[in-house]
């Protein structure tokens, strides 16, 4: 990476609007940074940025990698606002609105954080992670049965991994045992298809065994 970086750092001076050069430098910079905690390396970053910024005043990439920076240097209003201009100014890019919903669910914005992964699926239907993050935000916001609706979506993905379906499995359960007669049977039995499919696609999976065991016993 330090010879790369040495590469670019030479485009740069070579062709100053080179905005390629700029960019993969600020990156290797930003990587660098975060793989060595180095402060100096993430304001070296920062200033790679704002650079190309002063070139083109909405590059996408620089905006939400400006934003990266901003937030590990505990920047936080300013990593939104970052994020926030590449969204308005680029409202087809994900990078920008899923880097924003972290920040957001980081601060405990879940509802928030909901809207903007709901966008991050609009653009990226596949993007498994951001459904089953979608679904995380909604249910630690309260809402239950619309996190089912996403995990749902997540889990029946052929990309999908253990984590979304068993999430599924788990809110299922709380839906169980939080609801009356007929929605509490219903979710028990939903949420037993899922604990079944869950060990037959992907084995047993933290506490999926002896949920399955409770659910046994809620639907006998």
């Amino acid at each position: 990476m330090g010879q790369a970086r040495a590469q670019f750092a030479a485009a740069v001076r070579i062709a100053p609007h080179l905005l390629p050069a700029h960019t993969n430098l600020a990156n290797l910079l930003y990587e660098e940074a975060n793989a060595t905690a180095s402060v100096p390396l993430l304001q070296q970053a920062s200033a790679q940025y704002e650079k190309i910024l002063q070139i083109e005043a909405n590059h996408r990439e620089a905006l939400t990698g400006l934003g990266n920076t901003y937030l590990a240097l505990g920047e936080t209003l300013a990593a939104q606002q970052s994020y926030g201009q590449a969204i308005s100014s680029h409202p087809d890019y994900p990078d920008a609105y899923d880097n924003l919903a972290m920040l957001r669910f980081s601060l405990g914005d879940y509802r928030g954080a909901d809207q903007l992964l709901a966008e991050v699926a609009r653009l990226e239907p596949d993007n498994v992670d951001a459904l089953r993050r979608q679904g995380d935000a909604r249910a630690l916001s309260g809402d239950f049965p619309g996190a089912v609706t996403v995990y749902r979506q997540a889990c029946g993905s052929p990309a999908a991994d253990v984590v979304p379906c068993y999430n599924l499995g788990e809110t299922l359960f709380h839906l169980a045992q939080s609801t009356s007669a007929p929605q509490s049977a219903a979710h028990a039995r939903e949420a037993m298809k899922v604990f079944e499919d869950l060990h037959r696609r992907f084995g047993t999976y933290r506490g999926s065994n002896e949920r399955l065991n409770q659910l046994r016993g809620l639907t006998n």
